[in-house]
C-alpha cells in the first residue's frame, strides 16, 4: 500500500511520502470501526504517563455516529487479517532489544546509520527468516521514496565479524584500561564544555535582563520613547534566542560515564562468553563500549566502523579519524 501510494505520487497526510507507521495508524482497529460508522468516546488516557488508551471496557461505543465508508463486515475482515499478521511477541524495550547494533552510542548519538540518507539502521525479522537482518529504516518504512539503500545485513554475520575485530583489537587488560580512561576523559571533557556553555548563556540572559531594566528606567525619565522601544525590541529578541539556546543545551546535556575499571576488566575480558551467554542488555553494552559508530555503505557493500580508542587516538594526533572498514556480511550467504 505504501509503495503504491508513493509510486503514484499521492502525498501523505503531512504532504510528504507515505511511511509504514502512518498506514499502521490509519488501519488501527478502532479506526477501522470508525470507517464503518462507529465512534468511541472516553478511549484516550490523559492521566497515565506512557499510556495512550484506556482499557477497552471503559470505551463508550456509539453506532451510526456518522456516515460509513466501509460496511461492518469489511471492517471486521480487515481487523481479522491485521491480527493474523501481528508478531506473536511484543517489541522489546530498547535496553533489552536483541538488535544490539541499533539505537544510540555512549555519547547519545546515532550508533549505526545509512550512508545514503543518514537515517538509522534498524533490525528486521520476518516470517521466513528467524535470524533477521539489519537495514536502512527509511528504506524499510518508506521504500525507495524514503531511501534507495536496499542492502540488508545478515544479523549473525555482522555481529560475529564485529566480535572478532573487538577481540583482536581489545582483548587485553591494558586495552580495556586505555578504553575506560579515554572514554571517561572524552565524555567528561564534553561535560566541562557543556557546563561552560550553560554558564555563558545564563550570564548573557542576566545581562539582557539588566539592559531591559535600564532601558525602561530611561523611558521613565523621558528619554526618546521611539529609540527605547527599538532597543527593547532588540533586547527581547536576544532574550528569546538565549532562552532557546538554553533549552536546547538542557536537551543535549551529555551524561558523564561512571565505569568502574575493576568491574569493566572482569566483565569484558571474556568478550566471547558475554556474547554467547550474556543478557541482551549486556550484549548491547559490549558492542557500544568498543564501537563509537558504524555506517552502512551500500556503494561499496561494506560497513565502516569507528572503534573508540582508535577514534580518540587519531583525533588527538591529527584531528581527523579515519574509519576502519570490515566485511559487512551482507546477504544470507556471504
Amino acid at each position: 500500500i505504501r509503495d503504491r501510494l508513493n509510486d503514484f505520487n499521492i502525498p501523505g497526510p503531512s504532504g510528504k511520502v507515505w511511511g509504514t507507521s502512518t498506514l499502521v495508524e490509519i488501519l488501527r482497529e478502532n479506526r477501522l470501526m470508525q470507517y464503518a460508522g462507529i465512534y468511541y468516546w472516553n478511549k484516550e488516557d490523559h492521566q497515565t504517563a506512557g499510556k495512550r488508551f484506556k482499557d477497552k471496557s471503559e470505551w463508550i461505543e456509539v453506532p451510526n455516529a456518522h456516515p460509513a465508508i466501509l460496511t461492518l463486515e469489511e471492517a471486521e475482515t480487515a481487523i481479522s487479517i491485521s491480527k493474523s499478521r501481528q508478531p506473536r511477541t511484543p517489541a522489546a524495550r530498547s535496553y533489552n532489544s536483541p538488535w544490539y547494533l541499533t539505537g544510540l552510542n555512549l555519547e547519545n548519538k546515532p550508533f549505526f546509520t545509512c550512508k545514503v540518507c543518514g537515517g538509522n539502521i534498524i533490525g528486521v525479522r520476518n516470517a521466513t527468516r528467524s535470524i533477521g537482518t539489519y537495514c536502512c529504516g527509511n528504506h524499510h518504512y518508506k521504500g525507495n521514496a524514503g531511501c534507495s539503500n536496499s542492502l540488508r545485513l545478515n544479523r549473525i554475520g555482522i555481529e560475529k565479524n564485529l566480535l572478532n575485530e573487538i577481540e583482536r583489537l581489545f582483548g587485553s587488560p591494558d586495552a580495556i584500561d586505555t578504553l575506560i580512561k579515554e572514554l571517561n576523559s572524552r565524555i567528561n571533557g564534553e561535560l566541562a564544555i557543556y557546563n561552560q556553555s550553560i554558564i555563558t548563556t545564563d550570564k548573557g540572559l542576566n545581562e539582557v535582563a539588566q539592559q531591559i531594566e535600564t532601558t525602561f528606567l530611561a523611558m521613565s525619565k523621558g528619554i526618546d520613547a521611539e529609540l527605547c522601544n527599538e532597543r527593547l525590541a532588540k533586547l527581547k529578541n536576544q532574550r528569546i534566542e538565549l532562552n532557546a539556546k538554553l533549552e536546547q543545551l538542557k536537551k543535549d546535556q551529555p551524561q558523564p560515564l561512571a565505569i568502574d575499571p575493576l568491574k569493566a576488566r572482569a566483565f569484558f575480558l571474556d568478550i566471547r562468553n558475554v556474547y554467547n551467554a550474556g543478557t541482551n542488555e549486556q550484549k548491547r553494552t559490549l558492542f557500544k563500549t568498543y564501537i563509537r559508530n558504524m555506517v552502512l555503505d551500500t556503494e561499496n557493500g561494506q560497513v565502516n566502523v569507528v572503534f573508540y580508542p582508535h577514534y580518540l587516538q587519531e583525533t588527538i594526533k591529527s584531528g581527523n579519524a579515519a574509519p576502519l572498514n570490515i566485511s559487512s556480511g551482507a546477504g544470507n550467504r556471504t
